[in-house]
């Protein structure tokens, strides 16, 4: 990892399988007491999630209209209505990004109509990168903008070096700068804060001992 630098925030961004999310911390914290990290509640039908559903909905200019459940209640009416037709609707989308590292540069949505994978990504980026700076603006008084932030976004064991880089294109797209990014596997990640944590709270040295990650969310269920 790059560091954090003078980062006063780091934020974690998950496009998930299915589901997706995102959660944030005092880098301050992150040192004394990883335990403190804040993660944003979707409220949908009276129900605290989270999480929110990975779809994403584009209009005809390739601007992303909505994402998650707002997303999929849109496109709803759109379709009750029939007025659908201009409109992109991906969902449960990020597996099918996988094919870009086989050469495959669109991807398509659930009426067939094909848009660049780089652009549905860096789109999905972009939302999760202004909601976590109004979230943000919302606790903290004063001036704030995306210097002050340091974005990690993870990604599936499964992917390699090409769907880093990937990801990282689309990032920087998104409005991210190079230098205030981060990108890490997913089971690296998990590692990390487990390992960080339970040295927190024990304050011992646990050098020699052994830690399986068991990864029960989305459609794959993998072990390490």
């Amino acid at each position: 990892m790059t560091g954090f630098g003078n980062s006063l925030f780091v934020v974690g961004i998950d496009i998930g399988s299915e589901y997706s999310g995102y959660a944030y911390a005092f880098r301050d914290d992150i040192r004394h007491d990883p335990h403190l990290i804040r993660a944003h509640e979707w409220n949908e039908s009276n129900r605290c999630s989270l999480k929110c559903p990975t779809t994403i909905l584009i209009n005809s200019n390739e601007e992303m209209v909505a994402f998650g459940f707002e997303a999929e209640r849109m496109f709803s009416e759109l379709l009750e209505n029939n007025k659908h037709h201009d409109y992109y609707y991906f969902k449960n989308f990020r597996n099918d990004l996988y094919q870009n590292e086989a050469g495959n540069e669109m991807i398509t949505d659930v009426g067939g109509k094909p848009l660049k994978s780089l652009r549905v990504t860096s789109q999905t980026i972009n939302y999760f990168r202004k909601h976590v700076i109004n979230k943000i603006l919302n606790i903290r008084s004063g001036y704030m903008d995306d210097r002050l932030v340091h974005f990690v976004l993870t990604l599936p064991a499964m992917w390699n070096e090409q769907g880093k880089q990937f990801m990282k294109k689309a990032a920087i797209m998104a409005g991210i700068k190079e230098n205030r990014l981060d990108i890490v596997f997913e089971p690296d990640a998990a590692f990390l804060y487990a390992l960080t944590s339970d040295r927190h709270d024990r304050g011992d040295s646990i050098n020699g001992e052994n830690y399986m990650l068991i990864n029960l969310a989305g459609m794959f269920h993998n072990t390490s």
